[in-house]
């Protein structure tokens, strides 16, 4: 790596970083400064007071964090500016699945995908979702997704592995084919952020529809779900980097059986939160499993509302459980509800505007907020409006509506 030359970085990165900085500053001991004659060397060029900082501006948080990964040297100076550079930038928001009718169904799944890019959702609420040229493989509703934020690892000091190239991307699990065919799929396909490329992964161990999935500790999790007219009480991981499945502890008798609950990731943790039981009967349990070394969940306080059809997004060690339908009623709620992972309590937030059940739910880190996409309104009637919370000012405002109205699908926010 440090064999490199100057002439291998982007001139307008230079530019920015060095101003009036002649070459025969940097890194102040550097190969110029010394008096050899020689072009200055990777570590040199890093070494120069904010160079690092504006080559990571120039190259953006992936391409940084694949440098962090191939060089230790490059890690050293880089670390600390890709860390800030996914502190400050909204990410890319991506919807996948689910449907656009009303009423019970039989439904068409939806197969196009659409991603709402940063700089079309600012404050105003302006903007538009754009449709990307390649569709789902395999289109599919009541389906469950999670994004391997590989960036986070290699800047822990992990390496990427087998997975090192896909930084940033989503595993889309499970759900049904629509029409008339509802059989639960174990289809399992990720989709390449950068590339726009799909790839069909191993299978899921067990079929699930309208399961609860996350990425926690460097795995993609899934639990639960409809298989058929039963609830599979089982809970299975993914391995990126050794692209296969395995088993992990079965959730608790009282809520393994759930479906249509709401899972996130924390700390190295997976959580499920709601959904409904065997008997049809809505959920106010929560519980976690310590993903790499639990060998058993850990039942958590419950929910001040029971709820299924819900989501929920993780952010900044707090975990957000929105909307659903409440234990014996058939209308949407708009009720917001947080969980603190330190100290184990609920409180309750600020309602939204739109009622809905079937709905996703992103977290953006950068302004601290919380937004809701699509789902099902009253009559079930399916809804394109994306509504977003503030967490600090604890308000809702409007955010960019989706091109497609849908529920039953499921969105990621992933930092590209």
């Amino acid at each position: 790596g440090t064999s490199s030359r100057l002439k291998d970085f982007p001139r307008p990165a230079l530019d920015l970083a060095l101003g009036p900085l002649s070459l025969g500053t940097l890194g102040g001991g550097g190969a110029m400064a010394s008096g050899v004659d020689r072009p200055p060397s990777l570590d040199d060029v890093l070494n120069a007071p904010g160079l690092a900082v504006a080559v990571g501006l120039f190259s953006g948080a992936r391409a940084s964090c694949r440098a962090c990964a191939a060089s230790k040297a490059l890690a050293e100076v880089l670390g600390e500016c890709v860390r800030s550079l996914r502190a400050n930038c909204r990410p890319h928001i991506y919807v996948f699945g689910g449907h656009g009718g009303r009423g019970q169904g039989p439904h068409d799944a939806i197969s196009e995908v659409h991603v709402l890019r940063p700089a079309e959702y600012p404050q105003s609420g302006a903007g538009h979702w754009e449709a990307l040229p390649a569709p789902m493989p395999t289109a599919r509703i009541g389906c469950a997704a999670a994004a391997w934020d590989g960036q986070v690892y290699v800047l822990e000091g992990h390496g990427g592995g087998a997975d090192e190239a896909a930084l940033a991307a989503v595993y889309v699990l499970g759900g049904h084919g629509g029409g008339a065919d509802e059989a639960a799929l174990a289809a399992a396909e990720r989709f390449d952020t950068a590339t726009g490329e799909w790839e069909v992964l191993p299978p899921m161990r067990q079929e699930r529809s309208f399961l609860q999935a996350a990425a926690a500790a460097g795995l993609i999790c899934a639990a639960g779900g409809l298989f058929g007219a039963e609830a599979p009480a089982s809970a299975e991981a993914f391995d990126p980097a050794a692209r296969a499945w395995r088993p992990l502890p079965t959730p608790s008798t009282a809520a393994g059986a759930r479906r249509h609950g709401a899972a996130a990731g924390a700390a190295g943790a997976l959580y499920l939160f709601g959904g409904e039981d065997a008997g049809y009967r809505s959920l106010a349990s929560a519980e976690r499993l310590d993903v790499l070394g639990g060998q058993a969940w850990e039942m958590l306080p419950c929910m001040p509302s029971a709820r299924t059809a819900c989501a929920a997004a993780p952010l900044e060690g707090r975990i957000y459980v929105l909307g659903g339908y409440a234990h014996g009623m058939q209308r949407p709620l708009d009720t917001l509800e947080c969980f603190c992972t330190a100290t184990g309590l609920w409180s309750t937030l600020a309602s939204f505007e739109h009622p809905r059940v079937e709905l996703a739910a992103v977290a953006c880190a950068c302004g601290g907020e919380v937004l809701v996409l699509g789902g099902a309104t009253h009559a079930m009637r399916c809804s394109a409006s994306v509504e977003c919370f503030d967490v600090v000012a604890g308000k809702w405002r409007s955010a960019p509506k989706m091109s497609l109205a849908r529920r039953g699908g499921c969105a990621v926010a992933v930092l590209c």
